[in-house]
């Protein structure tokens, strides 16, 4: 079917494993989840931890409406030692 895509698991490092913890993360996609839903309020919190490069994140979040309104929103944080 044109235009549509079935969703993948996106891999994310579980950090409760100490083995983990030694191990260099320099992945360039933090967090990826195809389902986040809002609350009553239009809110959500999500969860991830960070890579360990210290540089600027661009985080972008993307989403539908109900009625099938797009919305769209970026935010930068820096990442510091």
């Amino acid at each position: 079917m044109i235009g549509y895509a079935v969703s993948r698991e996106f891999y994310s490092p579980q950090y409760a494993n100490e083995s983990m913890t030694n191990t260099p993360d320099y992945r360039a996609t933090l967090y990826w989840n195809p389902s986040v839903q809002t609350d009553a309020n239009g809110k959500a919190t999500v969860t991830f931890y960070n890579a360990d490069n210290i540089t600027t994140i661009q985080a972008v979040a993307e989403g539908i409406s109900p009625t099938g309104q797009p919305g769209y929103g970026t935010l930068n944080y820096s990442v510091k030692k």
